[in-house]
């Protein structure tokens, strides 16, 4: 293992893909500390068509809590139906991955792309490459 874990997942032809800010929030907020993340705050915002020029009609969020173990950042697209999914810890990477899991199946995916990035791996025993 390295010193943190990014996990960056593309979920795909979601059933559930949300455009209320605060819900989001608050369920993201509520999964990670299920898992035992604690969570120092959260932001997001709500990016209509005009602020966000999509010219397929869709308005975004983008959400990012910060962790005492790190950040987590989701970012929605509905008209695509299209959500993606990035968790960096330096935490437990395994109360991460069930976060991951319990966010992506929530959004109810026909298709998930899981990406896993090991970071600090090159360290050696006193720290230093």
């Amino acid at each position: 293992m390295g010193l943190g874990v990014l996990y960056a997942w593309d979920l795909y032809n979601c059933r559930f893909c949300p455009t209320d800010v605060g819900k989001l929030i608050r369920a993201v907020v509520e999964t990670a500390k299920e898992a035992g993340m604690q969570v120092v705050e959260d932001a997001g915002g709500f990016f209509s068509q005009e602020k966000w020029g999509d010219q397929y009609g869709s308005s975004v969020i983008t959400l990012v809590v910060p962790l005492k173990e790190s950040h987590l950042a989701i970012h929605t697209w509905p008209a695509h139906r299209f959500v993606s999914v990035d968790f960096y810890t330096c935490g437990d990477p395994y109360k991460a991955y069930d976060v991951m899991e319990a966010l992506a199946q929530s959004f109810g995916p026909e298709r998930i792309e899981r990406n896993t990035v090991w970071r600090g791996l090159m360290l050696g025993g006193d720290g230093h490459a």
